[in-house]
Parts: C-alpha cells; structure tokens; sequence
C-alpha cells in the first residue's frame, strides 16, 4: 500500500484586460473579469505535474490547489472553480477507457492541510492548531472522509465531450466569505466515484503554463454597500461609523441599519463615502440591512461593534507617616481627558482637582491624625457619570523623642514613642 505525499500548493495571480464597468447589467455572468491561477503538483507519487484522481474503489488520489484571498478585492457577482481536464495516454486514462461519466467531489477548507504522514492521517487532527480544519482520511479501501470543517462544494460531472476544456463549479459563496483576507483557501479534489473501477482522471498544472492551470474565475464586481467601524469606546463618547457605496452606484442613496433592536432609515445621502455619528451607551452591534441607489436596491455587507466602557477614577496611596509629614496619593483614571473630581481633606473641607490631562494623577496631602480619603465625585471630557473606587488610610504616628540615659559607665541615645517603649540607637 502506497503512502500518499502532499507536495507544495504554488500561487499565482494573474488578471485580464478587460474592463468591468463597461459590462451591463444584463450580461454580468457572462463576462470574466478577472481570475486567480495557481500552481499545483500531484498529491500522489506518480506524474509529478498532473493533479491526478481515481475513483475510492481503486488506488485512492486526490489533489489540492490554493489561492490567496489578498488578491481579490471585492465580492463578485459569480465565481467558479475550473480545472483542465486531458487525456494523458495512460492505460487507465477516463478519456481512453472511461465508461459513462467521471463524477470529481470538491470540498472547500480554511487552510492549507497539514502534509500527511501516511494514507491514514491526512490534512489536520484534533492535536492540531487551530483544530479540525480540513479533513482525516482513514480506514481500509474504499477510503472514508471525515468532513469535519471541510465543506462539500458539490460534484462536477465529467463527460467525454469535455476533454481538453475546464470543468467548473460555482463557489460564490464560499470564496466571496474570504474576499482580500489575510489567508489562502484551498479546495481539496477527489473523485466521488465508487465504480468506476481503476479509472484516473488528470487535470493539468500550472506546470504546463498559466493558460491550463486551476482558476477560480472571477465574474463582474458585485455591487456591495459596506458598514464599517467599532472600537472600545466609553460612555459619553462619540464615534463613526462609516458606509461605502459601491462605484457603480448613482445618487441619491439611502440605507436602513439597526443596533441590534431599532432600525434606522437615512435617506438622500449624496456622498459615496458616508458617515453617521453614534453614542452608544452600552456596548452595541450596528448592522447595516438594506442599501439602495437611484436605480434600486444594493446588496449590504459589515458591521460594526462599539465596546463601551464606564470612566473610572480609583485613589490609592501610602499607609503611614509621622505626624508633620506629607503623603503622596494617586488617583488613576479610565476615560477621555480632561479628568477632575474633589475628595474631602482631613478638616472634611471638600477640595476639587480640575484640568487633569493625564490618567494618572498624583497629589499630596498632610494630616494631622490618621485619616481615610475617598473620592467623592469624579468627571471625565464628556461629564460622564465616572465608577468611583478606593479608600486609602494614610495612619499618622507620633514623632518619636530622643533622650539620653546612662548605665554605669555606659551613655546611650535611646528614642523614646508615646507607649514608654525605649530603643537603643547608639
């Protein structure tokens, strides 16, 4: 029994010449605005440029082809997954000995597998990091997929009559979830034959040059309205959250959003780039539901998540000191500047700290007798109502007096505290 070997997924990014925006409307799919090419090798250890795959009931192949999600830039109104299919000329070849037609399944994942160490472990295990994102392969012939987060894009049926052509199957959804993201994605083929006996079908690589190499083919933009924004914010604070319109569309424009419970309608807008001001209270999903231009209805896309945060103000400081000293406390602040607040002294004389630009604060006081401060109000930029915490006790002790004793033949310096306790210091 053969072990299977994954060889390394190769990108390659190539575009057309052909305009988008002159496409109408009507003919959208029917124009190829762009796509991605990659190159790939075989994923068994024969015809080390082919993706090759046989039927489960035989020697089990499969193939894996990748393509960076950077690279697309906006959802789009169709995409498919093509691959060549030729004859090669093999013994075992679908085109020369084939009977009926040549089911391929295709699955998609989120990430390159994991290189398998043999035909019963392939793609990622539970021990894996992130886990589960692909696929296992077990067991005796016929094999068994795990799907696990492999997600079954559907079979393309191969005929006879598509030899030397790209067979293609719609992935919009799939591919347009990862639109200029920061990873690749990955398709992992497979026949989804079980009786076709040891019948193989190749596909050509990018090792045969751009023209036949596995594309996904990108129709027409997609017209989309986008929401963006969201940030930790606190209350009081004011944000944007800012709405894209797509370059096609035609004024005025008009769009409908909710915080999660009441929707909001704003008509007549005129810029493509538009922002609208929030405050939110409490921490906050702003989803935007329906978009539309002059000419009807856009599709809408994004969201944006406001985490708001109360101010806070927290007082700390040293525990004791002789009398006549001074303390330093510190206050600590969470919010927007200019900070304030007032603390009583220990005459309970309330004194007010105003014009703080900073989130920490230091002060001194100078008690005459132990004493416990606290903040009795605190205010941020936006006079929000602040969470007020610590008590520092700032105990004063007693200055402790010098005095001179003598023992026979012995003078020391002793300090004396108000308990009549004595300590020799020299």
């Amino acid at each position: 029994m053969k072990k299977l070997l994954l060889f390394a997924v190769l990108l390659a990014l190539t575009t057309s010449v052909m305009a988008i925006s002159s496409i109408p409307k009507d003919t959208l799919k029917a124009h190829i605005s762009t796509y991605l090419d990659m190159n790939s090798k075989a994923t068994d250890n024969s015809a080390g440029a082919t993706i090759r795959i046989t039927s489960k009931a035989s020697y089990f192949r499969y193939g894996v082809v990748g393509f960076d999600m950077k690279k697309i830039t906006s959802m789009r109104e169709k995409i498919e997954l093509g691959l060549l299919v030729y004859q090669s000329g093999n013994s075992d070849d679908y085109f020369a000995t084939g009977v009926g037609d040549f089911p391929i399944a295709i699955y998609a994942m989120k990430r390159k597998p994991t290189l398998p160490t043999s035909y019963t472990r392939f793609f990622n295990l539970s021990t894996d990091t992130p886990a589960g994102d692909g696929f296992v392969v077990g067991g005796t012939y016929p094999k068994v997929l795990d799907t696990k987060d492999g997600q079954k894009m559907g079979v393309i049926t191969v005929k006879k009559t598509d030899k030397d052509t790209f067979v293609k199957i719609d992935v919009t959804n799939f591919v347009n979830q990862y639109i200029n993201g920061n990873d690749s994605i990955y398709f992992f083929i497979t026949s989804d034959a079980i009786a076709n006996g040891t019948t193989s079908l190749l596909m050509r690589t990018a090792a045969y040059g751009p023209v036949s190499a596995p594309k996904l083919f990108c129709y027409d933009e997609k017209p989309v309205t986008v929401l963006q924004g969201g940030r930790e914010i606190y209350i009081g604070e004011k944000d944007s959250v800012h709405v894209y319109f797509p370059p096609t569309a035609v004024a005025p424009f008009s769009i409908t959003y909710t915080n999660g419970s009441t929707p909001v309608v704003i008509n007549n807008i005129t810029n493509r780039n538009f922002a609208y001001e929030v405050a939110p209270t409490s921490t906050v999903t702003y989803t935007l539901t329906a978009s539309s231009d002059a000419n009807g209805p856009i599709s809408v896309d994004g969201s944006a998540v406001f985490n708001v945060l109360t101010p806070t103000a927290t007082i700390s400081g040293v525990n004791k000191i002789y009398a006549g000293q001074s303390a330093t406390l510190t206050v600590n602040f969470g919010g927007i500047a200019p900070f304030s607040f007032t603390y009583n002294d220990h005459t309970s004389t309330p004194v007010t700290k105003t014009g703080i630009n900073t989130t920490k604060y230091e002060f001194s006081v100078k008690p005459t007798a132990t004493f416990s401060y606290s903040i009795s109000t605190a205010s941020d930029k936006n006079n929000s109502t602040i969470t007020k915490s610590g008590n520092p006790v700032i105990t004063v002790i007693a200055v402790p007096k010098p005095i001179l004793s003598a023992g026979a033949n012995d003078w020391s310096i002793v300090i004396g505290d108000s308990n009549n306790s004595y300590n020799r210091i020299s």
